[in-house]
């Protein structure tokens, strides 16, 4: 993840180390080690891994999936190291970094974390002890005003960041559905007048041309 820095010919990124296997659930636990060679961890390609975690699945199943995708959230990443976490802990963190996400009020933090700097590809990094910091920063760094949640009642992925501060609707599908919504209502208030009005018209319409049809038979 990049944010632009007071200096524009400077960025600065942050990221976590990486790396998984053996993951597995066992009794209400997902358990795993770390890889021997571990990587440093950006983010994504495309969107924000704190866009993907707060609308994750919120079963054991989908956490050890997120968990394979991705490691664990406290544990810092050691080389080879085993790790160990409760399948709530995910749940509880996701339902903090929702409540961040609607807060509009917030100002700053002071982080509790070790940072270690470092300069790669001629950009400066720091790099967080593990991937709940990485979400953490992922998060705070955006602008609360883009930081929305979608207006279709049964969204099943409601948190999104905003590409314009007008937007109400996470993408396509649910706008499509917004769309569907407001004829909907629009017919069920002003359908029925309407079609009376229609109705009429046309039964004018068709009075009007039988009265036409006969003066061009009297001439």
């Amino acid at each position: 993840m990049s944010t632009p820095a007071h200096n524009p010919l400077r960025t600065i990124r942050f990221c976590t180390l990486a790396g998984v296997e053996d993951v597995r659930l066992e009794r209400g636990e997902i358990v795993g080690r770390f890889k021997s060679e571990l990587r440093e961890y950006y983010g994504p390609k495309t969107g924000m891994l704190i866009e993907e975690f707060v609308n994750w699945g919120n079963d054991a199943a989908s956490w050890l999936r997120f968990v394979r995708l991705h490691g664990p959230l406290s544990q810092d990443a050691k080389h080879g190291e085993t790790f160990r976490a409760d399948v709530k802990q995910f749940s509880e963190t996701q339902e903090s970094f929702r409540r961040l996400w609607r807060d509009k009020k917030r100002d700053g933090w002071q982080l509790s974390c070790q940072i270690t700097f470092s300069h790669l590809a001629h950009k400066t990094a720091f790099r967080v002890p593990n991937l709940y910091w990485f979400l953490f920063l992922d998060l705070v760094i955006q602008d609360p005003k883009r930081l929305k949640i979608c207006k279709r009642p049964d969204c099943p992925t409601p948190h999104f960041v905003v590409h314009h501060l007008g937007q109400r609707y996470c993408g396509s599908v649910c706008a499509a559905w917004a769309q569907m919504k407001w004829k909907s209502d629009w017919w069920k208030k002003h359908g029925g007048p309407w079609r009376e009005s229609r109705r009429q018209n046309e039964q004018l319409e068709d009075e009007n041309g039988k009265r036409q049809s006969k003066r061009r038979k009297s001439k």
